[in-house]
């Protein structure tokens, strides 16, 4: 719960200093990185001096920190008018991603292969990049001048 408090609070105030989408490419860096870290030294899990209690307060603290940027990212995209219908989308396209991973785990082992639990870990570490590219082509501060242009008021047309 710490970790996910002081990502919560470190993501809010870091978004406010140096944006929302340079902050939520962070978020998910930190959060794959912690993932792959994990996966990709399972050989040590079983050392005394493995940090296993860091794992969870640092994958935690890494979600809520991306959470936070990516939905302050949200609600900067949204549009007035629909900005709560919007808003909902955005949220059931994060339960759909929840529920389709596990379906996709249960899927996968439908053909025979089971994955290990660090195989898992690197999977879901690699997953951001996903996001992460969409990013890229999302330009906040245009969507923001787009609204602001539709909300001036129009000059009646002169006939003539």
């Amino acid at each position: 719960m710490l970790g996910e408090l002081c990502g919560a609070l470190l993501g809010g105030y870091l978004c406010d200093r140096y944006g929302r989408r340079h902050m939520a490419r962070i978020g998910l860096v930190l959060m794959g990185g912690t993932l792959l870290t994990f996966g990709l030294t399972a050989e040590a899990w079983h050392g005394p001096e493995y940090p296993h209690v860091l794992l969870l307060p640092a994958f935690k603290g890494a979600v809520a920190f991306a959470t936070v940027a990516l939905f302050s990212l949200f609600m900067k995209v949204s549009w007035t008018r629909a900005a709560a219908t919007q808003f909902t989308v955005y949220m059931a396209m994060g339960n759909v991603g929840y529920a389709l991973g596990a379906k996709l785990n249960g899927w996968v082992e439908l053909t025979g292969y089971s994955p290990s639990l660090a195989e898992l870990y690197v999977v879901g570490g690699l997953l951001p990049i996903i996001p992460l590219l969409l990013l890229v082509g999302l330009d906040p501060d245009g969507v923001v001048a787009r609204k602001q242009a539709e909300q001036l008021p129009r000059a009646p047309a002169l006939s003539g």
